[in-house]
């Protein structure tokens, strides 16, 4: 997704069809500071994933491995077979510490990080 507020058809496309094979959620440091109060109830991309936790909900933010715990445990999953996507190279390692598999997005070529995804989850 763009910072300016716009998706990236691409990634879109790839937003919509993980959920016919997969549960989505999103782990969030609080995202009020980018896109706004209220967010929750206003962001256009919610209705693609299950479940949103935020750091402010959870009292622990990303990269630290309780975060991760945390959501997983929200989500009634089992780590292992939990992927989480984020861009930020700390974050994935994080989640990694936590038992959980993951991916580094790569923002300068949503092109080839969302055609790695597909095919990773058989997409």
């Amino acid at each position: 997704l763009g910072w300016e507020g716009r998706g990236r058809p691409v990634v879109l496309g790839l937003l919509e069809d993980i959920p016919t094979r997969y549960r989505q959620a999103v782990l969030t440091n609080d995202a009020t500071k980018f896109l706004g109060e209220g967010w929750r109830d206003t962001w256009e991309y919610a209705g693609f994933f299950e479940r949103i936790v935020d750091s402010l909900d959870i009292g622990v933010r990303k990269p630290e491995v309780a975060a991760y715990s945390a959501a997983v445990e929200i989500l009634g999953a089992q780590p292992g077979r939990v992927l989480f996507i984020d861009d930020l190279t700390a974050n994935v390692e994080g989640a990694r510490a936590a038992g959980l598999q993951g991916f580094r997005f790569d923002t300068t070529d949503p092109a080839a990080s969302v055609a790695a995804l597909r095919d990773l989850l058989g997409l």
